[in-house]
């Protein structure tokens, strides 16, 4: 599947459920106004190839794949995205999971997407 131009500037903020090669098995919105339609289009591309276009993917790609190779449990840190023509942090958190299937044992990573918080410059202007 191809990115649009409009999806480039978006990141789909939410749960993750990654198979070991990235592809997303679910997803769920951080917003309730984010519709079905939206989950449909992500379900089944890969995370990292086919759904974040922007460069900073590719250390979330690199720490990914290190993060399910090293068998750590849970991984917290923040990555800056370009985002809207601004720049907004990122929390990241990666765990694992594992879950019988016809195939034996399948390791699977949650990440979840957040925005970071953050109070806007204007808010620290006194009267």
């Amino acid at each position: 599947m191809e990115v649009s131009d409009n999806e480039l500037t978006m990141i789909p903020f939410g749960m993750f459920e990654l198979d070991e090669a990235g592809t997303v098995v679910h997803y769920s919105a951080a917003s309730e106004e984010k519709n079905e339609s939206l989950a449909n289009n992500i379900l089944g591309r890969n995370f990292f190839d086919g759904l974040i276009s922007i460069s900073e993917v590719e250390e979330l790609k690199r720490r990914f794949l290190r993060f399910m190779a090293d068998g750590t449990s849970v991984e917290r840190f923040t990555i800056s995205f370009p985002y809207n023509q601004e720049t907004i942090k990122v929390q990241i958190v990666m765990a694992h999971l594992s879950e019988k299937t016809e195939k034996g044992r399948e390791r699977f990573a949650l990440i979840r997407l957040m925005p970071e918080a953050y109070t806007p410059a204007s808010s620290f202007v006194r009267a």
